[in-house]
Parts: C-alpha cells; structure tokens; sequence
C-alpha cells in the first residue's frame, strides 16, 4: 500500500529514525511526490545529504549547525516535514542558550508548518510546542510572541560530511580528523580535500568544491575484497559459487566479496575437493587441496596392468 505523501515525511522528523533508515524515507519523500517532479534528481540527492547530515548533528546536540542544513535542505527540496526539523533544532537551541532569536525562529516555523498541514502529520506535537514557546516569549515580553521572526541563520559556507552505512568511520577533510564520525565546519570556499576510512572498506578520497552555502555528503564506502589463494596441482579446474574462475596454478589471488561462499577444485582422475567458507571483509585465505587419485583411477590402472602381464605369459 502507498502511504500518503505526509504520512512519509513525518517519519522522517520524529529524530529516532536511524541514519539510514532517515536517508531511505527522506528518498521516498523527496522522489515519489509529483508535485515535485521537476525538481532536478541532483537538487533531491543534496537535499537527502543535508537533511541527513542535520539529523546526525542534531542528536549530537549540535543545533546550529543542524539547523543550517535543515534550512539548506528545506531551500532545495521545500517540504512541510522539513520546517518541522527546523523548529524542532530552533526550539533545542533557545532550551540551551535562552536566545530569543531562536525562540522566535521557532514559533514562525512551527506556525508555518502548521499553515502548511491542514491535518494530520504532527500537527499535534507542533501545536504542543508553539504554545509552549508562546508562553516562553510573553513571559519574556508582551509582544515577543507576536513579533516577526529574526531571519534565519545566515548561510555560511559550511562543508558536512559522514559515512552513514558504516559504523565507527574515520572523516579527514584538508588533513583534520573529524570527531563521532562527522565533520561539520564553516570552510573557506573554494576546493577542499575529502578522505573517508573505515575497517573493512575501501578508502574513499574526492576533492570538492565549497561555495556559499552549506554543502553536505554522506559518503558511501565499499566492501574491502577478500583475497583467496590455491595450493593444488597444476591443471585443476577451480570454481567459486558454481562459476568457472580458472586453471591452476592461478597467477595470482582472486578477489571476493566478503561473505559466505562455496570453493570447488577439480582435476580429472582425482577426488573433488569442495568447502563452503565465510570471509571478512579483507581476509586473505589460501585453500589448500591436495586432490589424491581416485580409487577408480587405480583399480584400473591395476587391472591394466594384470591383463599385461597375462598376456607376456601366454603368449600371441
């Protein structure tokens, strides 16, 4: 069954979806809706990178800065589940600070999301929230909840990068490491040097360039191969998964993909040798099969040799 298209981008703000999970729905989001279709496929992938990066540096508390690429993200892709993140960060940031700029940005968002979902959605839990923040601003002055909002954050040339897909990855941008795994940072613009590393995987390195407003990549790493080796007699047929991959002796070390596999060597007149093997990312295994001669191969080979010596005895 297809969801409704708000059904989908709330999931998306409840901020306890997983990075991935977060990355899967925001593509469901950002490319199934037909009002947006004519949105360029690039404009969406940046938008899922920067509504992604903001999820991560909103549960790690980082506001401002989640905030930036929520905002970003909102300027490509405009999506009422996106205002709600940013009054989400908005409304944690004044918790923090007390600043009354972020408690304003908070109230507009949260009535602008609302403007926007007539029904349904988190309409709840926004309304919960703006009055709330109302009550903070009277408080604080009788015209602070109805004043209009500061503008947002100033855009800030601002690089964000992380690899989702693997966990404990290492981020090094212009030579500095990142912390937990993301690097979110003003930079100068212009080109910028991205390394991405991880037990396992292959390293990932990809030169950018930074212009005047957050820009963000979640990088995708791949599988470090295993490597196999075979230790067996010349000639033998050597197969892997039930596919053909050559004639020993091999000139070097087949690379396969980490994971469960079935390895077969096999020479005519000798026993098969057949295993199933599990490999990490990165092994290195050598299979060693001996393959002896069969015992069909010797009975003949000595009935052979009998009927020889029979017929040296008998005669012509």
């Amino acid at each position: 069954m297809t969801l409704p298209f708000r059904s989908l981008t709330e999931a998306l703000t409840t901020m306890r979806t997983t990075p991935l999970l977060a990355a899967s729905l925001l593509t469901a989001v950002l490319l199934g809706s037909p009002a947006y279709a004519q949105e360029t496929g690039e404009k969406l992938e940046q938008a899922k990178s920067l509504f992604n990066m903001g999820a991560q540096l909103y549960a790690a508390r980082k506001y401002p800065a989640a905030i930036q690429n929520f905002e970003e993200a909102y300027r490509l892709a405009p999506r009422p589940a996106l205002l709600f993140s940013i009054a989400q960060a908005e409304r944690r940031h004044y918790h923090e600070t007390l600043q009354v700029e972020s408690l304003r940005r908070a109230i507009q968002r949260y009535r602008s999301y609302l403007a926007q979902v007539e029904q349904g959605g988190r309409r709840a839990e926004a309304g919960q929230a703006l009055a709330e923040l109302e009550l903070f601003a009277a408080r604080q002055a009788p015209a602070a909840s109805s004043a209009s909002a500061p503008p947002a954050l100033p855009m800030r040339p601002t690089l964000s990068v992380m690899a989702t897909q693997v966990k404990n990855a290492r981020v090094v941008v212009d030579g500095r490491a990142s912390d937990e795994g993301v690097f979110s940072e003003e930079v100068a613009p212009g080109k910028h040097t991205i390394k991405v590393s991880a037990d396992g995987y292959l390293d990932e390195e990809r030169e950018v360039v930074v212009q005047s407003t957050p820009l963000a990549f979640d990088i995708a790493l791949r599988e470090r191969p295993a490597a196999l080796l075979f230790a067996a007699p010349p000639g033998a047929q050597v197969s892997l998964d039930g596919r053909l991959i050559g004639i020993t002796p091999l000139p070097s070390a087949i690379e396969v993909p980490p994971g469960a596999h079935v390895v077969s060597v096999a020479r005519n007149g000798h026993s098969l040798y057949a295993t199933e093997i599990e490999l990490e990312r990165g092994e290195s295994r050598t299979i060693e099969a001996s393959l002896p001669r069969t015992t069909q191969r010797k009975v003949a080979h000595g009935l052979f040799i009998g009927a020889g010596a029979s017929l040296i005895a008998g005669g012509v």
